[in-house]
């Protein structure tokens, strides 16, 4: 039997996606494409439990600007934006170049808090470790960790 929760809430993150429909900056050049993100929530509220969670479909990008400032899009078949236009405030705490890891911090408005870390291992091989803290806002509250495969 389906898990209602976990229906809505990829319900709840299509809509989102649909409606802060927003295209990619012009000058931003691409540093990693990555695959749907896919891993693990931990719900806070109710009944706290672990849950299976991602993103079905679609990719995340980090992109880097002409001026060095980074951000990361999220991509599906029926939407794209990106993290500072939805209003989050990206603070680089590694850069070690398009050869090593990168880490950035997403903070949004509302409380959310996003890690991305992008590694790039000795044989060229690309992950990227995503973190998210949701208050509850829409869904349940969560901590999340994703994974993803990427590409330069």
């Amino acid at each position: 039997m389906p898990d209602d929760s976990v229906d809505q809430r990829k319900r709840w993150w299509l809509l989102s996606l649909i409606v802060l429909s927003i295209s990619t900056p012009a000058s931003a050049q691409l540093a990693f494409k990555c695959a749907a993100p896919q891993g693990w929530s931990y719900i806070l509220d109710g009944a706290s439990r672990w849950e299976e969670d991602g993103v079905s479909g679609g990719s995340v990008s980090l992109i880097q600007d002409e001026a060095g400032r980074w951000d990361v899009i999220y991509a599906t078949d029926y939407n794209k934006f990106t993290a500072r236009q939805d209003g989050a405030k990206i603070d680089v705490v590694t850069n070690e170049g398009l050869s090593g890891s990168v880490v950035l911090v997403a903070t949004y408005p509302l409380g959310v808090v996003e890690t991305f870390h992008l590694h790039r291992n000795e044989k060229g091989d690309s992950k990227l470790v995503i973190t998210a803290a949701k208050p509850a806002i829409g869904a349940p509250a969560r901590s999340s960790l994703f994974v993803s495969q990427c590409a330069r």
